[in-house]
């Protein structure tokens, strides 16, 4: 996977109701735990059970490790230690990457960081990824060559079918509209998210997804 180096910004207000560690519900009607459905995703190799992904108990907590990509769809740069996260995220990652491959396969892949972090603000409950797709196009990163709106788009709106996203955090180029897209295609599914720019972010999506979170986990 390409190496990079990602900076995270963590002085977020945690009152504020967008930021993924409030209690608040989000605006655009989505609460913030509790209402997002498995069923919607598949899961690597075990179609929506999950079974015989490699799980780790946290509290009573069961955390899911995000396994190699099953055919090449995704590319992994987080430790082993923060490829664990909550089964329905788990599965979310693989289902849009792997229609993203379908797409974009030989051009740009995607390409999966930190689903749980220690002492990170928004990162420890498995409940949040950090994602982008490089390559010859560029989706979700604008700070390399070959950045492309329309993969950001398609990748957005990806993250919409699933049905479980409650953020994502992303700065978009300045000229760009894909936000907005990403945003209307949202409203236009029947499925609000909160989407906005969190300094940091220009270089990969930050995605919240709308599950109840996992007890703390600092790996």
């Amino acid at each position: 996977p390409p190496s990079r180096d990602i900076t995270y910004d963590l002085t977020v207000d945690p009152s504020d109701p967008g930021d993924s560690e409030s209690p608040s519900p989000s605006t655009g009607g989505c609460p913030s735990t509790g209402t997002g459905n498995i069923e919607r995703v598949e899961c690597p190799n075990e179609g929506t059970a999950g079974i015989g992904l490699e799980t780790k108990q946290v509290g009573g907590t069961t955390y899911y490790k995000l396994p190699t990509a099953p055919n090449d769809e995704y590319a992994i740069y987080a430790t082993e230690a923060r490829r664990y996260g909550k089964k329905e995220l788990v599965c979310a990652i693989y289902t849009v990457a792997k229609a993203y491959k379908a797409k974009y396969d030989g051009r740009s892949k995607v390409s999966v960081g930190d689903l749980n972090a220690a002492g990170h603000k928004s990162h420890r409950w498995g409940v949040a990824v950090d994602i982008d797709a490089p390559g010859n196009l560029y989706a979700a990163d604008h700070t390399k060559g070959n950045y492309s709106s329309e993969a950001t788009v398609d990748f957005g709106k990806l993250w919409v079918d699933t049905g479980l996203v409650k953020n994502i955090w992303w700065c978009q180029p300045s000229g760009d509209t894909s936000t907005q897209q990403i945003i209307d295609y949202a409203n236009a599914q029947g499925k609000p998210i909160n989407m906005k720019c969190l300094s940091g972010h220009d270089n990969h999506f930050h995605v919240d997804i709308n599950v109840e979170r996992g007890a703390e986990f600092t790996p």
